[in-house]
């Protein structure tokens, strides 16, 4: 069985089949031209479909998770999947569970006071004989879950930072109320152990932290630093390790793969970008780009793009934010790129 070619025409390539749009709502046309592979099209009535291994699928949907704790008016504030723990933790309002991914989570609060306006950032931490999840949230101490009961707040002296990472068998935690632009470590091999002044200053208000090989990548709004060496007390520092571009959704930062290594993707005032740790960073969103520069209605909704949350998706090697559009005041949105096609 063949395929006749209709006069007046054209074949479908994978440049113009960007048309991902993944709303749950009608939208208008994007703007483009189908003879032009430079200028991509969009289509109508393509919503929560995408394009993948040469046909069209549906985009992933979701399990409801019914449990009363988690039912309408609470709200979510993070969720994180502990590798260590083999858990999905996160917090919900000022309550703490595990299981999120399961019909019935479990709330392991206990004592902790996690605050219902902040969005904290999660770390794993793996050493010799001890398993952790930690979180943080720029408001209250730090808490920590060793994967049975309840959560313990981190010990020793952390600081109330806003973002964490565990890097160099050590625990970061960045941007405190009164130190924005400040990184802190704890003791090597101990995160319930910290120095005064065991710290790395860089010059301007941190936006978001995340690990790229041997680098600590330190974004702020409109540059990146990097942190790099062995020796956590000597390590080189450059503030402005990549100058212009910078970080404006700390939700957005994930570690994805292109073209077999590995990368960071985040978002930034105009759009999506990668850095792969050396000086050239690259973006990803132009084909979108038309949402950055339109009318209310028709672009994002900029003044939420702090509250944007991402995730890379390994199973298709997709990277997906959900964010809100126009005067949404929700992330109910959502992009995915193709980390395997990003330009296509």
């Amino acid at each position: 069985m063949g395929y006749e070619e209709i006069p007046g025409s054209l074949n479908l390539t994978m440049r113009n089949f960007w048309a991902g749009w993944f709303p749950g709502i009608i939208h208008n046309d994007i703007p483009g031209d189908m003879s032009d592979p430079s200028r991509p099209v969009g289509f109508r009535d393509c919503n929560n479909v995408t394009y993948y291994e040469g046909k069209l699928k549906k985009f992933p949907g979701y399990s409801t998770v019914t449990s009363s704790e988690l039912s309408a008016g609470n709200v979510f504030t993070s969720i994180y999947y502990s590798r260590v723990l083999n858990s999905v933790v996160g917090t919900v309002n000022t309550a703490i569970y595990r299981d999120l991914d399961n019909a019935s989570p479990t709330a392991i609060t206990g004592a902790i006071v996690a605050s219902a306006s902040a969005r904290p950032h999660w770390t794993d931490w793996q050493f010799e004989t001890t398993s952790l999840a930690i979180g943080t949230d720029g408001t209250n101490p730090a808490w920590k879950w060793n994967g049975s009961g309840n959560a313990a707040l981190l010990g020793g002296t952390p600081p109330v930072g806003e973002f964490i990472v565990a890097w160099q068998q050590a625990v970061w935690i960045a941007k405190t109320s009164t130190e924005t632009s400040t990184v802190f470590f704890s003791n090597l091999g101990d995160p319930e152990v910290w120095t005064t002044n065991d710290d790395y200053k860089f010059d301007a208000p941190i936006t978001g932290m995340a690990v790229l090989g041997d680098l600590l990548v330190v974004f702020t709004e409109d540059h990146i630093g990097v942190l790099n060496g062995t020796n956590n007390r000597r390590l080189t520092k450059v503030d402005r390790y990549i100058s212009g571009i910078g970080c404006n959704a700390s939700h957005s930062i994930h570690n994805c793969k292109f073209g077999g290594r590995e990368v960071l993707v985040f978002h930034a005032r105009d759009g999506w970008y990668f850095f792969d740790g050396s000086r050239t960073i690259v973006k990803l969103s132009d084909p979108i780009q038309q949402k950055y520069y339109g009318t209310a209605t028709e672009s994002w909704n900029a003044a939420r793009f702090q509250y944007m949350a991402g995730a890379w998706y390994p199973r298709h090697n997709w990277y997906l934010a959900a964010l809100a559009d126009g005067g949404d005041i929700a992330n109910q949105f959502k992009v995915a790129l193709d980390m395997a096609r990003p330009f296509n």
